[in-house]
């Protein structure tokens, strides 16, 4: 979870060219769709939050919560497959 901490704003390079028209934000966690309908996502993955299959058990987020890093972080947003 500490790789994809960030403390200010800045931009995301890999969706330079994207048109972004809508982003939500879960609590570790972040989904951009662009114009095209097209959904990215980074942030924090154990239970499945980014659509790409992983789901890791309910202690993966404890261990999160007590600053452990977890493999299923995506730091660079991610092409949604399915949901």
């Amino acid at each position: 979870m500490e790789r994809s901490k960030v403390i200010e704003p800045k931009e995301i390079e890999c969706l330079k060219e994207e048109q972004i028209t809508k982003i939500f934000c879960g609590s570790l966690f972040s989904l951009f769709l662009n114009s095209q309908g097209d959904l990215y996502g980074c942030g924090m993955n154990d239970l499945g939050q980014l659509g790409d299959d992983t789901f890791n058990d309910l202690s993966a987020l404890e261990n999160a919560r007590k600053g452990k890093i977890q493999s299923s972080d995506v730091v660079q947003p991610t092409q949604v497959m399915s949901l």
